[in-house]
């Protein structure tokens, strides 16, 4: 219970004004520790092992005064009873719900696909086809085209935007004048973007525009 529901509901408003207020100060001691006790046991003890616990004078005080109850030698705590019973009832209509979801989706997976169905997954892969064969094109025509196009929807753009607080769609918008001043060619993209990274800071300094000053 520990490891699966690590806390109870324990109301103070019946803690301060319940019964329990009118036992003796180890007695209140006993009770806390007990239900703690209780609840890490699945709610499953023994009369004779909480007396062992917890002292046989304490206990029977308790019993004697209705804060708890025995019934066939067994401890019961009626507000965490009540809990316990409660969780394992949703327990199982959360299990019973995830297998038939699951019979579900195993049924669903084995109907043969709808026409539309089969035509839409055809459509998404020739759209994904189309783009391989543009993307081949631009690489055989010229990488820096591949990396130009590659470079908006890059990591590095939302790195940049998080380090200068800057919207992704400003940073895009400067790549058109980094396209300008770029190399002719790089080695790689990660010699590009690192050149991008060096000119960003560069291009954002001088391009900020100064506050107007107010007339005193």
């Amino acid at each position: 219970m520990a490891k699966e529901l690590p806390y109870f509901q324990f109301e103070p408003a019946q803690w301060k004004f319940g019964r329990i207020q009118k036992r003796s100060a180890k007695a209140k001691v006993v009770f806390i520790d007990l239900i703690c006790k209780y609840w890490h046991e699945w709610c499953d003890m023994t009369l004779e092992d909480a007396k062992l616990e917890f002292g046989d004078k304490e206990i029977s005080e308790l019993v004697k005064h209705k804060i708890i109850k025995v019934e066939d030698g067994k401890i019961k705590i009626d507000f965490l009873l009540q809990q316990f019973e409660d969780i394992q009832k949703t327990r199982k209509q959360n299990a019973e719900r995830g297998r038939l979801g699951g019979l579900k989706k195993a049924e669903k997976s084995k109907r043969p696909l709808s026409d539309r169905q089969e035509e839409a997954q055809s459509n998404v892969a020739d759209k994904i086809r189309l783009d391989e064969i543009r993307r081949d094109d631009i690489k055989m025509d010229d990488p820096l085209k591949v990396y130009f196009n590659d470079l908006p929807n890059s990591t590095h753009v939302e790195s940049l935007a998080m380090m200068y607080r800057e919207k992704k769609e400003n940073i895009i918008q400067t790549i058109p004048e980094f396209q300008k001043t770029c190399a002719v060619s790089y080695p790689s993209f990660e010699a590009f973007v690192t050149h991008f990274k060096r000119w960003y800071p560069i291009y954002k300094t001088k391009n900020v525009k100064p506050k107007s000053k107010e007339l005193s």
